[in-house]
């Protein structure tokens, strides 16, 4: 089960514990598009303040990126988006650990 946070109400995907990847990135785009969006930010506007690629944010938002964001790129993000870097380092936790 992949559990996230929006506004500190817990929501989940899949009852049992084998996630889909589908399923995983369902939870991912979720996850950092509501903060996204609650920030006013398209993905391109918030790219730009991460200097990141358009194409690397699209990625990483959903769920289609292959490695975890590294701390560097979590602290821009909790600073950009309003949320707590353990927030986002819990949230990278739980997907590894349900899709593992």
């Amino acid at each position: 089960m992949i559990k996230y946070f929006i506004d500190g109400v817990p929501h989940y995907i899949a009852d049992d514990k084998q996630v889909t990847p589908t399923e995983e990135r369902t939870a991912r785009k979720i996850f950092l598009s509501e903060y996204r969006k609650k920030a006013g930010l398209t993905q391109k506007q918030l790219a730009e303040k991460l200097d990141i690629s358009e194409s690397y944010y699209n990625q990483i938002e959903n769920g289609e990126r292959q490695k975890r964001m590294d701390i560097t790129l979590i602290s821009r993000l909790s600073k950009v988006l309003g949320i707590s870097v353990s927030k986002l380092i819990e949230y990278e936790e739980n997907l590894k650990e349900e899709t593992t």
